[in-house]
């Protein structure tokens, strides 16, 4: 599965299904609100599959994650859906 970064500008396709958001682990992310308001404009669940659960994230328009910094594990990526 190839990534490419998480660009806010590709929301339309990935609303459509053209693309996946995924974690630098490759874990799904669902994306649930677009437009926050502050600087981690961006609350995605991410699908922790070993376990069932999804985590609640905030990320900046880039894809940055404000949580796990030291290992930027949640950060977003985009995958293509063929």
């Amino acid at each position: 599965m190839d990534k490419i970064k998480f660009d806010i500008n590709k929301k339309p396709e990935i609303i459509s299904g053209k693309y996946s958001v995924v974690t630098r682990d490759n874990n799904p992310v669902r994306i649930i609100a677009w437009d926050r308001k502050g600087v981690f404009n961006i609350i995605g669940l991410i699908l922790l599959k070993d376990d069932d659960v999804e985590l609640v994230r905030e990320f900046r328009n880039d894809g940055t994650a404000l949580y796990d910094r030291s290992e930027y594990k949640d950060d977003l990526f985009l995958t293509e859906n063929i």
